[in-house]
């Protein structure tokens, strides 16, 4: 009769403990695998987020000022008019209805103290760390149709062939070369096409709408943008970005022409706004959830600080060899 084998006691707890062995390094391999996708999903949507956000401060700071051929930083001096700017048709406008100035200066973009942005915040408070950052320049472009002696231009939407303007648009620009001019129309602009006085304007000249913005953190910790309407009222604030830890604007002024010298500087530094070449732009966001830190069963938040710097069209220095 054959003797019958099994395992014995001893066969059956190594068997056991390197089957526990196994089970506990797929466990901890899971574990790890699902953190690690947790915190990356997390990494990416901040990123994602924050791209989206600079990339639009950074577009509108590149195009702050510019009207065509013309710019609203052009008169650098009250004695150098190379071009003219008349705002006569909007009267007792709000800050966001018409051009931004300082000292009597048109500017191209702006930055407030969030006590002194005033009606850019549409109700809203804004944190008192955080610079609000106004921008202004003209979108699009529908070629006036003719130009009378006397200067009445007739602009007309339906045979415009590059792009019309905003059918209904109260606030808007007409623009040449020479001169940049501010209108409003109580109706709106219509889509058979509007006549409007450019003054001494005999050549060509493009309307556009005036994309007139402001940016900046409201008590949420949340990024927000406020903008001129269609109808002429402050729209916003619509968010970018939830979740800022930290925000902060330093803006490159050239302090030297004749070498490009830039230095940065914050809001309370900078001398003469019309010198500002550029701005350079540093937020730093928090994820929307928190995660399992590497450590123990903890858990925290990511934090990831995304930086740009935006070149002002038309600011730019060049040193002469």
């Amino acid at each position: 009769m054959k003797r019958m084998r099994g395992f014995t006691l001893i066969e059956l707890m190594v068997s056991l403990t390197i089957g526990m062995m196994v089970l506990g390094a797929v466990v901890a391999v899971y574990i790890n695998s699902k953190r690690t996708f947790t915190v990356v999903n997390q990494r990416i949507a901040m990123q994602q987020d924050a791209r989206i956000a600079l990339m639009q401060i950074a577009r509108d700071l590149r195009m702050a000022g510019s009207y065509g051929c013309a710019t609203l930083d052009a008169n650098n001096t009250a004695a150098s008019q190379a071009v003219t700017v008349d705002t006569s048709a909007v009267s007792a406008p709000e800050v966001y209805q018409t051009f931004i100035t300082s000292g009597g200066s048109y500017l191209p973009f702006m930055a407030y103290a969030s006590g002194t942005a005033g009606s850019w915040l549409n109700g809203q408070t804004a944190s008192s760390a955080v610079d609000v950052l106004a921008v202004q320049y003209g979108r699009g472009t529908a070629q006036a149709t003719a130009i009378a002696s006397g200067g009445q231009a007739t602009f007309s939407a339906n045979s415009n062939k590059q792009r019309t303007y905003t059918v209904g648009q109260k606030f808007w620009v007409a623009s040449t070369c020479q001169k940049i001019l501010l209108e409003k129309t109580d109706a709106g602009l219509a889509s058979a096409g509007v006549t409007v006085n450019v003054g001494s304007m005999t050549s060509g000249a493009d309307i556009m709408d005036l994309v007139s913005r402001a940016y900046f953190v409201n008590s949420s910790s949340a990024l927000v943008m406020t903008e001129l309407g269609q109808a002429g009222t402050l729209q916003g604030p619509n968010e970018l970005i939830g979740n800022i830890t930290k925000l902060q604007y330093e803006y490159g002024e050239v302090t030297d022409s004749v070498n490009c010298l830039v230095t940065y500087k914050d809001r309370s530094s900078v001398g003469n706004w019309r010198n500002v070449s550029s701005v350079r732009i540093s937020m730093t966001v928090r994820s929307q959830n928190q995660v399992p830190l590497a450590s123990g069963n903890s858990y925290g938040y990511l934090t990831q600080t995304y930086q740009t710097t935006a070149a002002i069209r038309g600011k730019q220095c060049y040193k002469s060899s």
